[in-house]
């Protein structure tokens, strides 16, 4: 099967559905890096073939927290390989 997959980013009582678009390859580990920048944010990479990589910010300080998406270039941050990612806090 072509086409993007679907992928979840929940995060306290919310989430955010995002597709990957990965010409129907299955997705793996390299398809999501988590970045931890700072003890109640953390960034989600998502890579895939056919896409340039998209950048959604998790912020976990609020009552219900909140993603936003962002540009690649406004992180300037360098991300590293995770299939699960908890805070420092334990969040």
């Amino acid at each position: 099967m072509f086409g993007p997959s679907k992928v979840r980013i929940q995060y306290k009582r919310g989430h955010l559905d995002q597709t990957i678009k990965n010409d129907g390859s299955r997705l793996s580990a390299a398809s999501v890096k988590v970045k931890w920048s700072e003890g109640d944010t953390a960034l989600v990479t998502l890579y895939g073939d056919e896409q340039n990589p998209e950048t959604i910010e998790v912020n976990f300080s609020g009552k219900e927290g909140k993603a936003e998406v962002r540009e690649e270039d406004d992180l300037g941050i360098k991300e590293s390989t995770v299939q699960s990612s908890k805070s420092p806090n334990g969040q």
